[in-house]
């Protein structure tokens, strides 16, 4: 792998099924030899170069060839993550908080701001995990088929 279109072509093919791999490369390798040749320019290698970033990042050229997509949360379930986010996220860490303060009280703390320090620690840890949380359940839900229907039927409820 010594030149530019070696890697390029690597770093496209290593993304995709294994089975495709040598057709595809094949075909990309000739496309951009294609291209290549239709220019004219001082520096071969410059030329290529210039080939090479028409294409684009390569994990983005190997799924056009697989098909998928390159999100975590998709269009289609979107606004749903977003409204059960929204929603969690705006009493969930303040409930957090709370109850932290007055567990902080009741065993004994009397300076004012370790008790608020305390809660507001809480809250914010808090409302990292019920993002972290939220978010993976709504990326394996979306990829998983028989998830999609009950997206589709909450997405409706929730309108």
């Amino acid at each position: 792998m010594s030149s530019l279109r070696d890697r390029y072509v690597h770093a496209v093919v290593r993304r995709l099924p294994v089975e495709e791999r040598p057709h595809v490369g094949q075909e990309l390798r000739a496309s951009i030899e294609e291209k290549v040749r239709a220019r004219t320019g001082p520096d071969p290698a410059e030329v290529e170069r210039d080939v090479l970033v028409e294409l684009g990042d390569p994990e983005r050229l190997a799924a056009t060839y697989t098909g998928r997509e390159l999100h975590l949360i998709g269009p289609a379930v979107y606004p749903l993550w977003r409204r059960v986010l929204v929603l969690l996220l705006s009493f969930v860490p303040a409930l957090v908080a709370v109850i932290t303060m007055v567990v902080t009280v009741v065993d004994g703390e009397r300076n004012p701001f370790v008790v608020v320090g305390e809660g507001l620690g809480a809250a914010l840890m808090t409302a990292v995990q019920v993002a972290f949380w939220v978010t993976l359940g709504f990326a394996v839900a979306e990829r998983n088929e028989q998830a999609r229907p009950g997206l589709e039927g909450m997405e409706r409820g929730l309108a």
